[in-house]
């Protein structure tokens, strides 16, 4: 079945040239879900777009989202790839009738790997989901906290997170999310210059002691992951040390 989709006109769609646009709509289909249903197994991995409706997306048993009318979604997804089928799943069940746009995952997986920037921005509505998840589990987690005594409050310090500067911005990302948290650490080395190591030794700085001062921590954050979407940068090429900041 193929309809000319006012959806795949919109963002972040709009970046679907013409071909891609038409090959997705000659492997379409219009689902029909009653209201409290499930996603079909053997629709699991497919790619939808909300016509008619409102899903709940959990993971387990945790809510992650509530999707509405022009709101994607993906039952499986990896979150270093996000229509990859090998890692996260996702659960989705209608909340009233709904109708969706159901597009065969084969398909819509070689489009997303030809269009870096719908691929990009797909990653990032993700991402900002499970901020949003995160945000209110800590916030619900602030409000036990003040009632704990304060002798059991170091229990729930989490170390601090680092990656490599040169990390690609895809892996800072998924770094930050497989810890639930909206910022990362950045290990950068910045080269010093001979004449700056002649100065360290003459003020009788250990040898072995120099390669640590040229270490700096930089911090990248969600918003930074906007200013990468904003720049369409690509995420797979690069580096994080390239938006983080000190």
């Amino acid at each position: 079945m193929t309809t000319d989709f006012f959806a795949l006109s919109q963002p972040p769609f709009d970046t679907l040239d013409k071909e891609q646009r038409e090959r997705l709509q000659r492997h379409s289909q219009i689902v029909y879900l009653d209201s409290l249903q499930p996603i079909d197994k053997q629709w699991y991995g497919d790619f939808f777009i909300i016509i008619k409706g409102q899903i709940h997306q959990l993971q387990g048993e945790e809510f992650v989202a509530n999707l509405n009318v022009g709101d994607w979604f993906a039952t499986q997804i990896a979150l270093d790839n996000p229509l990859d089928d090998t890692t996260t799943d996702f659960q989705f069940i209608t909340q009233q009738q709904s109708l969706l746009y159901r597009f065969d995952k084969n398909v819509f997986n070689q489009i997303i790997e030809e269009n870096t920037a719908l691929k990009n921005l797909l990653f990032a509505d993700l991402s900002a989901r499970l901020a949003t998840r995160q945000s209110r589990l800590a916030q619900s987690e602030s409000q036990q906290l003040l009632h704990q005594p304060i002798s059991l409050l170091g229990q729930h310090i989490k170390p601090p997170q680092f990656i490599d500067g040169n990390a690609s911005l895809r892996q800072a990302v998924v770094a930050m999310n497989q810890v639930h948290a909206k910022h990362i650490l950045v290990k950068l080395i910045s080269e010093l210059r001979q004449n700056d190591i002649d100065k360290l030794l003459k003020a009788g700085v250990n040898p072995s002691d120099i390669p640590k001062m040229s270490s700096k921590i930089g911090i990248f954050t969600q918003t930074d992951v906007c200013h990468a979407i904003e720049q369409q940068a690509d995420f797979d090429t690069t580096a994080v040390k390239d938006f983080c900041h000190l």
